[in-house]
């Protein structure tokens, strides 16, 4: 079994699919928070490098951050960082491999847990990590569908403006504080105090998430 190395050609043929894409068609989310039925809810879309050594802390401080508000959903999609794009496409695929085992999260976890550093990982040695047959992770990535989910996250990224890793969006607004846990709920409790000052609750009791696909200008 190889070794599960990208290679320029690889980056060469998701660039092709990214360029292929003019439908809005959204891919399903990765949510681990889920809005209720009642009252505006705050949509936070978290872009991410496994290539990146600052993608675990910013995924501590959003997970924590989102843990104790019922009113919010998390959207993970993956950003291929082009200072690091063979070693950032190699992860994204591992990850997506994983889906299809139902061992997204697992891997998820396991490739932060590595810190950026991906060159010489292999499919056994991902697969024995993250407790997935090896041979269905080979399987997976010829079909390509990993890369196909990737390539559908990084055309998103490139029209919301995107620009590098990790990078955080709450409800379109481009998140500019630290990423710490406190900093980060309190940006998104801020969000939800201007939702409910604004929202009529009489007239309309409910409110549909913000889209992930939305960005809201700097001011």
């Amino acid at each position: 079994m190889s070794t599960a190395i990208a290679t320029r050609e690889d980056e060469w043929e998701l660039e092709a699919l990214v360029a292929s894409f003019a439908s809005g068609e959204e891919p399903p989310p990765d949510a681990t928070h889920w809005a209720p039925d009642v009252g505006p809810c705050v949509t936070v879309v978290l872009f991410a490098s496994y290539a990146s050594p600052f993608a675990a802390a910013a995924e501590r401080a959003v997970t924590g951050a989102l843990g104790g508000i019922a009113r919010a959903r998390l959207v993970r999609r993956h950003f291929v960082d082009p200072r690091r794009r063979v070693a950032a496409l190699l992860g994204a695929e591992l990850a997506e491999a994983a889906r299809a085992q139902g061992r997204f999260l697992a891997a998820h976890e396991a490739l932060l847990a590595r810190g950026g550093a991906l060159e010489g990982l292999s499919v056994e040695r991902f697969a024995s990590d993250v407790g997935l047959c090896a041979a269905e992770v080979v399987r997976e990535l010829a079909s390509h569908r990993p890369r196909l989910r990737v390539a559908r996250d990084q055309w998103h990224a490139r029209r919301l403006g995107v620009l590098f890793a990790p990078t955080c969006l709450l409800d379109g607004r481009e998140y500019e504080g630290d990423w710490r846990e406190v900093e980060v709920e309190g940006r998104v409790r801020d969000r939800l105090a201007e939702l409910d000052a604004t929202h009529d609750f009489r007239r309309h009791p409910t409110l549909p998430c913000a889209p992930t696909s939305m960005r809201v200008p700097r001011p």
